[in-house]
């Protein structure tokens, strides 16, 4: 059976799903049942939850506000979650106005009302000290390295221009290599025929004649035996 996400897991889920991660949690603070620290590597949002309970009690929720508008000088965004059964009991319209926002949650998940509106400030400055940090080579030093990867890239570029030759060299070996297989291979099969049209093969037959005595020479009887079976 798959197991239920919890209440921080299901307030937190909207802004995963937009490249924030959880940096820090805390359970049962001053003024809200949880808060959770989330940030996307450029920013800092800070999401404040009240349970049910608390939003049964107006001076919590007073509370909440008021802890809220000190957090916004601090993090980048503030964003307060309360469940939607009480979205009445909160006004939209201050929160958008101090650029708080509103996320809404039940068992079946959230949904945010009123974005957040981050301190663009401090977002720029934050990158300008990070451009200082990530930048501390002079100019100089820049240029110079510049010319060293273009050497670089200059005899890379010859390298490849020269296994291209080999590689080109290599394919025309091995058609010169098979051609010359193939004259051998027919040279072989002439000099085999040639030796065979050549071949004398010496006689064996019995009839051959023989040398008969000077009598029988010219003798008409000795061609006529001979035809007898």
């Amino acid at each position: 059976m798959p197991r239920k996400p919890s209440l921080r897991e299901i307030v937190s889920a909207i802004y995963l799903d937009e490249g924030f991660y959880e940096v820090h949690s805390t359970e049962n603070s001053v003024s809200v049942d949880k808060q959770i620290i989330l940030s996307d590597g450029r920013r800092e949002l800070i999401l404040n939850i009240l349970s049910e309970d608390s939003c049964t009690s107006k001076a919590r929720i007073q509370d909440a506000l008021i802890e809220l508008m000190k957090l916004v000088e601090k993090f980048d965004g503030v964003v307060l979650a309360v469940p939607r059964k009480f979205v009445r009991m909160i006004d939209e319209n201050v929160l958008a106005k101090h650029g708080i926002g509103l996320v809404i949650y039940d068992t079946m998940g959230a949904e945010e009302i009123v974005p957040p509106r981050f301190n663009e400030k401090k977002i720029k400055n934050n990158n300008t000290e990070e451009i200082k940090v990530l930048n501390p080579m002079q100019i100089n030093e820049l240029i110079y390295l510049r010319s060293e990867i273009s050497k670089v890239m200059k005899i890379l570029e010859e390298f490849e221009a020269r296994l291209d030759r080999i590689e080109q060299e290599h394919r025309s070996l091995i058609t010169r290599i098979s051609k010359l297989e193939e004259v051998l291979e027919y040279v072989k099969r002439e000099n085999v025929e040639i030796a065979r049209e050549q071949y004398v093969k010496p006689s064996t037959s019995t009839n051959a004649p023989q040398k008969l005595p000077s009598f029988l020479l010219d003798n008409p009887w000795v061609e006529i035996l001979s035809k007898r079976e």
